[in-house]
């Protein structure tokens, strides 16, 4: 369906929302009742901005959210504690806000804050701010939400799998989780001019190996980057590496058709740099410092 459809439907982006939340559902029942173990729905518009009483940000249903309180409620033996991983560019904050204070849901989102001057964060007021690292939960759910804010765009490899083998998989097996949803926006990758950041490929498909060591994972994969060919590029690598599909060389075509535009990094997953430690790390050697 295209937006040009929509736009002669009733409600048109609503309905939409309707449309493709329904596919999310599906998807992730699908994953959780055993028919298959990991599943990618490809859906537009996003969610994870739309908050339980108002939409936000082009998202209209929070559909990750919808999708965990359905499979919670259908399938409440083996569906209780649910992690849903946000690697969007953008903080998660309509996923936060809904699950703020459930102590079964562990929400963890990955994304650029710039100190609070980045959507949807507040710079006119920076008290305003809640992707911060502060925002941890609240009542029984303190402790079920992480947020790893980077200070500045420009983030790539390093950081990316920095963040989730110190930070976010250590948590999510002491959660002992029963299903992981990921709101897999590939604004972050490498090429995509608004994002700003770096990374490749080959380090979406580790994240995505790196989750699935936990448990069973459904991608609803629903924020497309600036350039199509781009976006297919990520995910085809995250499709692949669910389906135990690792290529020889750890390469991609290039699908940049006639494009002058140049990756500003190599496609390959970038291996160790000293100078990025202090993603994890401030200059005065406290622990996070440098998130900002």
């Amino acid at each position: 369906m295209t937006r040009a459809q929509t736009r002669l439907m009733p409600g048109g982006q609503v309905k939409l929302s309707m449309y493709y939340e329904y596919g999310a559902i599906e998807t992730c029942k699908n994953v959780v009742a055993g028919t298959v173990k990991n599943a990618i729905a490809v859906i537009r518009p996003p969610g994870h901005h739309a908050k339980s009483e108002k939409a936000m940000g082009f998202c209209f249903l929070n559909n990750i959210a919808i999708t965990a309180r359905v499979c919670q409620a259908d399938f409440p033996k083996t569906c209780h504690k649910v992690l849903i991983l946000d690697w969007d560019i953008q903080h998660g904050n309509g996923t936060q806000n809904i699950f703020y204070s459930d102590p079964d849901v562990l929400c963890t989102s990955v994304h650029v804050s710039e100190k609070g001057s980045f959507y949807p964060s507040h710079p006119h007021n920076m008290a305003g701010s809640d992707g911060g690292l502060e925002n941890v939960g609240a009542g029984t759910g303190i402790g079920r939400n992480i947020n790893i804010p980077w200070g500045a765009q420009g983030m790539g490899d390093s950081e990316y799998v920095a963040a989730f083998q110190r930070i976010i998989m250590p948590i999510a097996r002491e959660f002992n989780l029963d299903l992981v949803i990921v709101a897999a926006g590939f604004d972050a990758a490498d090429g995509d001019n608004p994002g700003g950041c770096f990374v490749s490929p080959e380090c979406f498909a580790y994240m995505t190996h790196m989750t699935m060591a936990s448990t069973t994972v459904a991608i609803c994969c629903c924020r497309f980057s600036s350039r199509s060919s781009w976006m297919s590029i990520m995910v085809a690598s995250v499709t692949k590496e669910m389906n135990h599909w690792i290529p020889e060389n750890g390469t991609f075509t290039d699908l940049r058709g006639d494009s002058d535009e140049e990756p500003d990094r190599p496609r390959r997953l970038r291996g160790h740099d000293s100078k990025r430690d202090d993603i994890l790390r401030g200059s005065d050697g406290g622990e996070h410092a440098a998130y900002g």
